[in-house]
């Protein structure tokens, strides 16, 4: 039995730690690190879609 990717993450959490420069504001700090979970939001649910047929490896070479 071959088990899909994006079946293998389901319900699964994962912590990401961003590194940014001492001197950058807490403003623009707290942006990026908005921006950056917008990003994994929208990813998330591109991949919980039903219609959604795309590989999900296609850009893991970058």
């Amino acid at each position: 039995m071959t088990t899909n990717r994006s079946d293998k993450w389901t319900g699964r959490t994962f912590k990401v730690t961003v590194h940014l420069p001492d001197v950058v504001s807490e403003s623009v700090r707290q942006s990026k690190i908005e921006k950056l979970y917008d990003i994994l939001k929208s990813a998330n649910a591109k991949k919980s879609n039903p219609e959604n047929t795309d590989n999900d490896d296609e850009n893991d070479s970058e």
